[in-house]
């Protein structure tokens, strides 16, 4: 009988032990990335005659919150990152960076991280990280499954005027549109990365990669109907 109480005992503490570390290894798992010594994020905006940026850390500063299907994160947290003669910047692969190499979209890892309910906080390092495929086309891959998202990326200073027939049209097909004013400055440059050769491109992608191309409105529209169907 008292064999019997610890083999129980022990089984008991074998399978606490067991989901203890299935837990800690889904936490890593979902958080891989982030640490809380470290902040991690784009860069948004730069002001150079403040030696300040501003930098999005939706991602690191929701950390703890298990990323699946069904999260939905409403908030955007900014942070704006002071620099002086001290911060020392560079690359990931340890290369020296300079606060002029920073460019909008920029991924960047940022110590000391901001504290509490702060908004901002003097950088003793930032490292420039690379960017992973994902990240260079996060603002164009869906986010569903079922639909497609249209993006059409035009000349900010010259932008096209569309059919308004044909607009509605492709509208009628229900994917998610968004508009980007190409920027010469950004971290990644889409004309060579996405092999564009002229503005406005209509771009239609799908949660992993582009589909398709086209610089007409109404193939952007036959092809969505023809994916659906």
């Amino acid at each position: 009988m008292g064999t019997r109480k610890i083999f129980l005992v022990l089984l008991l503490f074998s399978v606490l032990v067991l989901y203890s570390c299935s837990e800690k290894i889904n936490k890593n798992e979902n958080n891989v990335e982030y640490q809380d010594d470290k902040m991690l994020g784009f860069v948004e905006k730069v002001y150079s005659d403040k030696d300040l940026i501003v930098v999005n850390i939706n991602d690191w500063f929701h950390r703890d919150i298990p990323k699946d299907e069904d999260t939905v994160i409403a908030s955007n947290i900014i942070s704006e990152v002071k620099t002086n003669d001290n911060t020392v910047f560079r690359y990931e692969n340890g290369t020296k960076a300079e606060f002029e190499t920073l460019k909008i979209g920029q991924k960047v890892l940022i110590t000391p991280p901001i504290f509490q309910n702060k908004k901002n906080v003097l950088a003793m390092e930032i490292v420039l990280l690379d960017l992973t495929y994902h990240e260079k086309l996060r603002d164009f891959l869906s986010n569903d499954t079922n639909k497609l998202r249209v993006s059409i990326i035009q000349d900010a200073v010259n932008p096209l005027s569309y059919d308004s027939e044909d607009m509605s049209d492709l509208i009628s097909q229900e994917p998610t549109l968004n508009f980007h004013d190409y920027q010469k400055d950004f971290v990644v440059d889409y004309k060579k990365e996405l092999d564009i050769e002229k503005l406005p491109v209509i771009l239609v992608f799908d949660t992993e990669k582009l589909l398709f191309k086209t610089y007409n409105v109404k193939e952007a529209t036959n092809f969505i109907r023809e994916w659906k169907n």
